[in-house]
């Protein structure tokens, strides 16, 4: 066991004094950016904060998870548009809403192992406040789900608060393990946690016999690897009395005394864990509540034994988030409900830093959870509430080098949970940091599974990442300022692949072919997904996935039009789209060359096409229909007595394949 003196010096902790915040001229700063970002929602109940890049397209999307005890809630999946700001459209996205029932706890998580992230959704109550079983949605990939709970699942309904999907069995499946309730030991006796292994496939087994099924845990819970053995342990709050730790042995678990690990005081809602003193192990932060909210801070010794470092009242929160915000290696820490941000030292101790933002504790602060989602190379955060709307804080830092880690194992599991990242000063055996991949933390959080490191002044450094299946991938004389896909069989990965170009499309009757060149950026494709709608940006027609690398691709297709656009795919993940093309079928084209001749107040327009009938659409501007709509059976009329005016005017036909798009636009003007 490593000698530790005890540190009385918890963040300074928390000198709660607001005018006593320093902030570093031209360093780390914040910004509330939930308004201009799109994330403002008025409705109250926010709970739960989970990142994870489920769209596919490189940056991090947000789920907030919604229960509050009057109008109806529902779940909000914020879509990072990747230019700064998100759009809502939960509803559009297969059920993942949960409308009219209160959910609490979530995690994406790859649970079928195909490179992506799937959804699991902590329900507690339906609309009549009975208990409601747990949710499992599938993603297509793109960001779309389906709702594929299976059924063991289906089969138990708790009021549950914490969702966690850790491979607990280091088989390379992610399982999931839920909590019940809040009070812990003061909920009801006949309440069961819930334990699933993952069998394959999107098909679950029950574990109705561990002890962490019976355990009296409430609120929040982590996955963690306590005593750094390789494999994943679980801690839960208790809000009655003392928290649960259960080590894994052998994927069962053992109840441990929390007071036999030096763990002696209680957590009501949220166990934050991270290496705040830079040794290697897992350091733990704890959020008890009565008589008043308190912090407390444990510094693991070694071997998952934990010596107490200091304790702090006046919190607003439920638990603490630990993220490096000013990229000097060192995890900093943010507790919702606080007004500053506390600087980690790296040796346990913390400073206070610059001021953040506040939630007031009326509001009721709940989770706090971390992504770049601007990707300028710094962490930033959310921090949600009961009582009022998630809050969104910009990083504004401007300095400090950083690496950024995807991972996947070795299975083909997105997000690698339970892997452990080593980062050393080059050609040294000098820890800068240690960081772990897990799905969930503290209460009902989760951070973006990219990892993030601070790196400093450090421009390179050495890399050992280990998965849970005991391979290691060594990586020496890593660059600065990248972020790096890490395979736990091949060990560096490609980028995802850059969009493809050229797409080109030749129909010969009802035959269509399509063409396209390789993207001239990011990795090789493995394959491409083509996707056909009835509008411009639109899918709702065909999604067709290849399975080769050709870039080419034949079909045939009724009478239509179709516009197509082509994504590539590997491993990592799925390119932006190619230019879109609209493929006509039969006689569907729409109507060319539209012009116009104006003599005094008469306007002759003539066009080409092969239509029976045409709809002539004039409006007040570009695109609009609002002055006139006439039909007329002649490529060439003319229209006598037009009131003096701008005319922004189009032509579609009227084909057997329905209206076609419009033609060219031409500005009528008549004096």
């Amino acid at each position: 066991m490593k000698a530790r003196i005890p540190l009385l010096v918890l963040l300074a902790l928390l000198a709660s004094s607001y005018l006593g915040a320093r902030q570093l001229p031209g360093a780390l700063s914040f910004t509330d950016v939930t308004s201009e970002a799109g994330i403002y929602d008025p409705a109250p109940g926010s709970h739960g904060a989970c990142w994870a890049d489920a769209t596919g397209d490189g940056f991090p999307d947000l789920l907030v998870t919604y229960n509050f005890s009057s109008g109806s809630p529902r779940n909000k999946f914020f879509r990072n548009n990747g230019n700064g700001t998100f759009t809502e459209d939960a509803l559009a996205r297969g059920g993942i809403a949960s409308e009219g029932k209160s959910t609490h706890g979530c995690a994406w998580a790859d649970l079928d192992n195909d490179g992506d992230y799937d959804l699991l959704e902590g329900l507690t109550y339906d609309a009549t406040a009975s208990p409601f079983p747990n949710r499992l949605f599938r993603n297509d990939g793109t960001g779309y789900f389906s709702l594929t709970t299976p059924a063991a699942m289906q089969a138990q309904a708790w009021p549950t608060r914490a969702i966690l999907a850790p491979d607990l069995n280091a088989d390379g499946l992610a399982d999931v393990f839920a909590v019940s309730g809040w009070l812990g030991a003061g909920d009801p006796s006949t309440e069961r946690n819930e334990l699933y292994f993952n069998a394959g496939g999107l098909a679950f087994s029950a574990d109705s016999t561990s002890p962490v099924v019976f355990a009296p845990i409430g609120e929040g819970a982590t996955d963690v690897d306590l005593d750094d053995d390789g494999d994943v342990d679980l801690v839960a709050c208790n809000g009655s009395g003392s928290p649960g730790v259960f080590r894994n042995a052998g994927g069962h678990f053992v109840t441990v005394d929390p007071a036999s690990i030096g763990l002696t005081r209680s957590c009501y809602s949220g166990a934050t864990f991270g290496d705040v003193d830079n040794d290697g192990d897992q350091d733990a932060v704890l959020i008890h509540h009565y008589p008043s909210r308190v912090v407390h801070l444990y510094l693991n010794s070694g071997g998952g034994q934990f010596a107490y470092a200091g304790s702090e009242a006046g919190m607003a929160g439920f638990s603490a988030g630990l993220a490096d915000l000013d990229n000097d290696g060192d995890l900093d820490a943010v507790i919702p409900g606080k007004p500053v941000v506390y600087l980690g030292t790296g040796d346990g101790r913390f400073t206070a830093g610059p001021a953040i933002p506040l939630l007031s504790a009326n509001q009721d602060p709940r989770s706090i959870a971390f992504a770049d989602y601007d990707a300028d190379g710094d962490l930033d955060m959310v921090i949600t509430a009961k009582h009022a709307w998630p809050l969104l804080l910009r990083n504004n830092l401007n300095s400090g080098n950083w690496l950024k880690l995807r991972l996947l194992t070795s299975q083909g599991q997105a997000g690698g949970f339970g892997a452990n990242v080593r980062v050393f000063a080059a050609g040294s055996s000098r820890l800068l940091a240690m960081r772990e991949a897990r799905s969930n933390f503290g209460y009902l959080s989760q951070d973006d599974p990219v990892l993030h490191v601070g790196l400093g002044s450090q421009s390179l450094v050495d890399l050992t990442v280990t998965f849970l299946d005991g391979s290691v991938v060594s990586l020496p004389g890593v660059a600065a300022n990248q972020v790096l896909a890490i395979d736990g069989s091949t060990g560096i990965r490609p980028p995802p692949p850059g969009p493809p170009r050229h797409l080109s499309a030749v129909v010969s009757g009802s035959a269509v072919s399509l063409q396209w060149d390789v993207a001239d950026s990011g990795g090789p494709p493995t394959a491409y997904t083509i996707e056909t709608g009835s509008t411009p940006g639109a899918a709702n027609l065909a999604i067709l996935e290849t399975t080769g690398t050709a870039t080419g691709f034949s079909t045939q297709a009724p009478s239509g039009n179709y516009y197509v656009r082509v994504k590539a795919r590997n491993r990592v993940g799925v390119s932006p789209a190619s230019n879109e093309v609209l493929v006509t079928v039969g006689n569907c084209a729409p109507p060319a060359g539209l012009t116009a001749v104006v003599t005094g107040r008469t306007v002759a327009l003539g066009w080409a096409g092969t239509s029976a009938s045409y709809l002539v659409q004039a409006g007040s501007g570009p695109g609009l229909s609002d002055l006139a709509q006439i039909v007329v059976a002649t490529t060439s009329p003319v229209f006598a007595s037009v009131p003096p005016g701008d005319y922004f005017v189009r032509v579609r036909g009227n084909s057997p394949c329905g209206l076609t798009p419009p033609s060219n636009e031409v500005v009528v003007q008549v004096r």
